[in-house]
């Protein structure tokens, strides 16, 4: 691995970390489009995996009693199948389509996030779509804390 290469994966990550660390999640929506300069799309979301596994699990430990198991309970089941489907995605899918479908992802939250102080109340009966396509896209990209954040918020 050459320099340059090394110099855009430092960026990337640390870009995407500092994004983490200020909002509490898009790490990956900040990181991968600019791993994904030199790298392959499931090469850049094997680095952030294991980057992001590592400040959730740190996370994890440092809020472990502030947790609401009952809301962690009730996302599990639809996460654990969306992640498993994402992550089958990500290895059998066509790599154009899964960056359009990215790019698609990208625009749908910042159009979320514009309309976000309006209280949008399908949201508060669609917890296991939520969890599921969070899971998904946790297992796709490593970016299912926006939708997660969505499900919760409401």
């Amino acid at each position: 691995m050459d320099l340059h290469t090394l110099i855009i994966l430092g960026l990337g990550v640390s870009l995407g970390f500092f994004v983490q660390t200020v909002l509490g999640f898009a790490s990956a929506l900040v990181s991968l489009p600019i791993i994904m300069l030199v790298a392959t799309l499931q090469e850049g979301i094997a680095l952030l995996s294991i980057f992001l596994l590592i400040f959730s699990l740190i996370l994890i430990y440092q809020n472990r009693k502030l947790i609401d198991k009952k809301i962690v309970l009730k996302m599990a089941i639809g996460a654990v199948i969306g992640f498993v489907i994402g992550v089958y995605t990500l290895q059998f899918g066509d790599p154009d389509v899964l960056k359009r479908l990215l790019g698609i992802f990208i625009i749908c939250y910042v159009l979320y996030s514009f309309f976000k102080n309006r209280d949008i109340k399908i949201f508060h009966r669609l917890g296991f779509l939520f969890s599921f396509l969070g899971g998904f896209f946790s297992g796709l990209y490593s970016s299912g804390g926006p939708l997660f954040i969505t499900f919760i918020q409401g």
